[in-house]
């Protein structure tokens, strides 16, 4: 598999599985519900994370399965995996879709779960959150890096649907990782010549993703 795997591919299971480990610091106070709503949510992943994580008593199966669960719950995925698809969605058969939607969540979920090993140290600090409209919010955020004289600021596009919130999007320094996978795939495409290309290159990926995780179900 040749674009899914790049680094600006790999950059959103990055980002994901930062979002996902670190614990937020004390925020800031905001006005509007959604903002505040949007605020705590985010605060909330970390803190759920980070037991999830210190849980010795779990194997790796079982803690890959548990945070595959989380990020369905947290992520609007099928509506982040559309928009990736871009234009293509549309010319896609039923099938396509549906393969395409599973393989996504495995790439993302099996790829954060691979790169729990490499991070230390860090902490995820909430600034703050403004709200778009009655239903939307950014939640702004950085991460803290232990030895380094920067932070990395990271925004959240986080929408609320009949009381419940799920992130629809995040931006790392000005950057929207779900337009970044949205240009990698569509490359895919273009390479592969169709979706069903595109689903045989992220099936490649799970299975290279699974193997190095030492899953067998």
């Amino acid at each position: 598999m040749t674009r899914p795997c790049c680094p600006r591919v790999v950059l959103i299971t990055v980002f994901a599985l930062f979002a996902l480990i670190l614990a937020a610091q004390p925020s800031t106070a905001v006005a509007a519900p959604v903002a505040a709503g949007a605020q705590d949510f985010i605060q909330s992943i970390a803190n759920e994370t980070v037991s999830l994580l210190q849980d010795e008593s779990l194997q790796t199966e079982q803690r890959t399965e548990r945070l595959g669960r989380l990020f369905n719950r947290h992520f609007a995925v099928e509506e982040i995996a559309q928009f990736v698809l871009g234009r293509h969605w549309r010319t896609a058969s039923e099938s396509e879709r549906e393969t395409y939607v599973e393989l996504f969540r495995d790439f993302i979920v099996f790829g954060y779960a691979q790169r729990f090993g490499d991070f230390a140290g860090e902490r995820l600090r909430v600034r703050g959150a403004s709200a778009v409209d009655d239903n939307t919010a950014i939640v702004n955020s950085e991460i803290v890096r232990p030895g380094q004289q920067s932070n990395v600021r990271v925004d959240w596009r986080v929408m609320e649907t009949n009381g419940s919130f799920q992130i629809h999007d995040v931006v790392v320094e000005g950057v929207s990782m779900a337009q970044t996978q949205r240009s990698d795939f569509a490359a895919t495409i273009r390479q592969r010549g169709s979706v069903a290309g595109l689903n045989q290159a992220l099936q490649q990926k799970v299975a290279q993703l699974r193997q190095q995780l030492g899953l067998t179900g």
